[in-house]
C-alpha cells in the first residue's frame, strides 16, 4: 500500500467516524455531506488500487532466463 493510499483511506475512516458523530449529536441533514465525502474517497482508494492492480497484471515478465536450460558448449 502506498503512502498516498493510505492517507486517502485514513481520512475516509475519520471522516465517517466524525459524520457518525455528528449524526448522534445533530442529526443526518448536517452531517450528510460528511457521509458522501467519506463515500468519495472510498470511491478514489478502489480505484487508485485497481488500477494499481492492472499496472502490475500489464508489465511484461523480465527475461532473466530463469527456468531455461543452458546449452553447453562440449565437443
Amino acid at each position: 500500500m502506498r503512502l498516498a493510499d493510505a492517507i486517502i483511506f485514513s481520512l475516509c475512516v475519520g471522516i465517517f467516524i466524525i459524520g457518525v458523530y455528528e449524526t448522534m449529536t445533530v442529526g443526518i441533514a448536517y452531517s450528510y455531506w460528511l457521509f458522501m465525502l467519506s463515500v468519495g474517497l472510498l470511491l478514489w482508494y478502489n480505484h487508485r488500487r485497481r488500477t494499481q492492480n492492472g499496472e502490475e497484471e500489464e508489465k511484461p515478465k523480465s527475461k532473466s532466463g530463469a527456468g531455461k536450460k543452458k546449452k553447453s558448449s562440449k565437443k
